[in-house]
């Protein structure tokens, strides 16, 4: 499982996390969710243990919801731009763009706001340049991702969580249930 964040111009502030919101994709910067990718062949889907290479049309999957993205190829950027040839394993933390697997120039993006902080969560598919250039908008840091597993002492409830918010410190779950949560563990990248 993954997650995948969009950060603009570097800026800790700016970073946004896709997400499922109304059953789509969208970007937002105080939740985030786990993806599944599924690789795609002609023959199937393949989820378990698939190496995700450059080139590799995939499916994103939110986990939660069970919500499809559309048929995506996975290329890998580097200074800002699609890096055409691009072979091997996407690795963690690795900038990446997701281009339209119908439409060879196409990448899921965030909407640009006009004023800082009113965009549409929603994501689309931008053009990019013929140059391969990319807008911040349009590449994605992939972070590899374990499942939450919670323990609870305290009660016979089952927690739930509706949130999860990062911050200097980790992150901070909110939700229903969480009082006497003895532990949660949560895969983050290593440096």
């Amino acid at each position: 499982m993954v997650c995948l964040f969009n950060r603009v111009n570097s800026q800790t502030v700016r970073t946004k996390y896709m997400t499922v919101d109304q059953k789509q994709l969208c970007a937002k910067n105080t939740t985030w969710s786990a993806f599944e990718i599924l690789a795609v062949t002609e023959q199937s889907i393949d989820g378990a243990g698939s190496v995700i290479n450059y080139g590799t049309p995939i499916l994103l999957r939110n986990v939660e919801t069970g919500v499809y993205s559309e048929q995506l190829v996975v290329k890998k950027v580097a200074k800002d731009e699609i890096v055409q040839d691009a072979v091997g394993p996407v690795s963690q933390m690795q900038k990446i763009a997701l281009v339209l697997a119908t439409a060879q120039n196409m990448c899921l993006s965030i909407v640009p706001s006009t004023t800082y902080g009113t965009s549409t969560p929603f994501l689309c598919f931008k053009p990019f340049s013929e140059t391969r250039q990319l807008d911040n908008h349009m590449s994605w840091t992939i972070v590899g991702i374990e499942k939450t597993q919670i323990r609870n002492t305290s009660s016979l409830e089952v927690p739930s969580v509706r949130a999860a918010r990062s911050h200097s410190a980790g992150f901070e779950l909110t939700g229903a249930n969480l009082q006497g949560i003895q532990s949660a563990s949560l895969l983050l990248p290593n440096g």
